[in-house]
């Protein structure tokens, strides 16, 4: 490694492990490069403004012309060549679509990873190496989704992360008006140890497109739901929706009663009370289409925010505005927050269907 005062250039770099029947792919370069003749994991320098994960999408598409899911991180490796200082950053990868072609590449092999440190591999690839082979501690991975889907429905572009086995029955999470799918990343691993959890960003939220010019009725978001389920193959799927996603479900299940193994509704009734449906149509008629930083909208969501005694009131993670709910079985909870990103474990879960798992 250099020193801090080092005057290497310094690159960062996305690297895919994308494995098949137990084997992991490696890749060797091709005479003439750089590294000629060594082996690597596939992938690439993230430019400007790209993430790892859009990086590894990208370079999988060039390099072999297949589409890849991009999975939780498997290890960080610096290493400091002659030329520039590296930041390599490994993700576990799945093959999506598309055929193996070589285009960077002299060769492709599928390696088991007790094997892979009998192959020479480039300086950066080697910690990774020893990480697979289970011979050296893998940097902690959070709870990060082992996957991320992009789907292309109606000319927009969905995104969908999934945790949990591919064998579980199916969980797919619908958030609610402010949120997107990352409204879920407490709950959604503790249930991802029994089910196959998939956390949806609707239209217009999260890193799913936006619709232009705009389209954001309940048959909007119903044919989007609909058509994630139909691509994704989901059958006797679990439906748990917070608030205006518990619309979104309890509208797919009235359709399509006999794909849905139950509904969950998070924050929201079956039949919301009258002053509840004008209470939100006048805080939202009375919000500007546009703030100029987030505080500003935090200022302005807080004036509007119900409170109760502090007995009512339940500890949030990253949200230091009161929940209110009422007791008994069946009871409803609701919530005022400034879109934040994190659900509670206090919410309240209601069952409207009959759960058939």
């Amino acid at each position: 490694m250099s020193s801090e005062g080092s005057s290497l250039k310094q690159i960062a770099v996305s690297a895919a492990v994308l494995e098949k029947d137990g084997r992991v792919l490696i890749a060797r370069r091709r005479r003439g490069d750089r590294m000629e003749g060594k082996w690597e994991f596939p992938g690439g320098k993230i430019e400007s403004g790209e993430t790892a994960q859009g990086c590894l999408r990208r370079e999988m598409k060039e390099e072999f012309g297949i589409d890849i899911a991009v999975g939780p991180l498997v290890g960080r490796s610096r290493h400091a060549y002659p030329h520039a200082e590296v930041d390599l950053w490994a993700y576990r990868v799945a093959h999506r679509a598309g055929d193996f072609l070589l285009r960077d590449h002299e060769e492709i092999l599928w390696v088991r990873p007790s094997s892979l440190q009998s192959y020479d591999f480039s300086a950066a690839d080697v910690p990774i190496t020893k990480i697979l082979a289970g011979k050296r501690n893998a940097t902690p991975v959070d709870s990060s989704p082992r996957a991320e889907h992009f789907l292309q429905i109606a000319g927009l572009r969905f995104r969908i992360l999934e945790r949990g086995p591919d064998a579980g029955r199916p969980l797919l999470l619908l958030h609610g008006t402010g949120d997107n799918a990352h409204t879920w990343d407490l709950l959604a691993p503790p249930l991802a140890k029994s089910f196959r959890v998939l956390a949806m960003d609707q239209r217009g939220h999260g890193e799913s497109d936006w619709a232009v010019p705009p389209a954001y009725g309940c048959d909007d978001y119903l044919r989007d739901l609909r058509a994630v389920i139909d691509i994704l193959g989901l059958e006797d799927v679990i439906l748990l929706g917070h608030s205006m996603g518990a619309l979104h479900a309890s509208l797919y299940t009235a359709t399509s009663p006999g794909r849905v193994a139950a509904l969950v509704h998070v924050d929201i009734e079956p039949f919301p009370p009258d002053w509840n449906r004008k209470y939100l149509l006048g805080l939202y008629r009375n919000l500007p289409d546009s703030y100029s930083d987030m505080d500003e909208y935090i200022e302005e969501i807080a004036e509007n925010a119900p409170t109760l005694a502090g007995s009512a009131c339940w500890t949030w993670h990253r949200n230091p505005w009161p929940v209110w709910a009422t007791g008994g079985a069946g009871s409803t909870s609701g919530r005022s927050s400034p879109g934040s990103t994190i659900m509670t474990c206090g919410t309240v879960l209601q069952t409207s269907a009959a759960p058939r798992w």
